[in-house]
């Protein structure tokens, strides 16, 4: 076999098939295996290791396979029309809250991805391991309870990022709300005319919980 980068000499709709019933040391599952560390990332590797991942390697998957799987998302970059926008996260998902995931490896692996990545991560379908990782890996990013100034809305917080995900993992939720700014910040600097443009400006737009603060 090639180990290249060539693609996969089946079909992949094919093999993917052949793997769902398949266990470990069946054929097909031995063949999407090799077939996966040989090839290239991409779209087509990322749905075979999907592919493995809910099927033969479900209940125990090798070192090799969560890495690949959380690596192939981890790279994946937002759109320049829109850095704040982070693609699916689900293969990493599928791999941080795999029973073979070990807490190095998550801890690991969290501490690599950006905090949209993050909020992507800590979803309502995280394991409750994945989520209590993303929350104990939050405060970590920045200092707890930043002042509120007008800066943080063109420079949000990581929290900030995180909460405007939709559907987050409750755990996750309570930990980056935690992190919010409580009040506005006011220096002697601050002018009334700075004062009124932080009340008139709006937050950027884009899903889940804007920028502000917590009663």
């Amino acid at each position: 076999m090639d180990s290249g980068g060539a693609a996969p000499s089946l079909p992949l709709n094919f093999l993917c098939a052949l793997t769902a019933d398949s266990d470990v040391d069946d054929p097909p599952s031995r063949m999407a295996a090799e077939q996966a560390q040989s090839m290239a990332d991409g779209r087509e590797r990322r749905e075979l290791l999907e592919a493995l991942l809910r099927g033969p390697y479900r209940d125990s998957a090798p070192s090799w396979l969560l890495e690949a799987a959380i690596d192939s998302d981890l790279a994946r970059k937002p759109p320049q029309s829109d850095p704040l926008y982070g693609p699916s996260m689900d293969l990493a998902l599928s791999a941080l809250s795999h029973p073979s995931c070990t807490p190095k490896m998550r801890r690991a692996s969290l501490r690599r991805g950006t905090a949209v990545q993050l909020g992507r991560l800590g979803s309502r379908q995280a394991s409750d391991m994945l989520a209590d990782a993303v929350a104990e890996t939050l405060p970590e990013r920045g200092p707890r309870q930043q002042s509120m100034t007008v800066d943080l809305l063109d420079t949000p917080t990581d929290a900030q990022l995180v909460l405007r995900n939709h559907r987050l993992h409750s755990t996750v939720m309570t930990a980056a709300v935690e992190l919010l700014p409580p009040t506005p910040f006011s220096t002697k600097r601050t002018t009334r005319t700075r004062r009124l443009g932080w009340r008139g400006r709006k937050p950027p737009s884009g899903p889940g919980v804007p920028c502000g603060s917590r009663s």
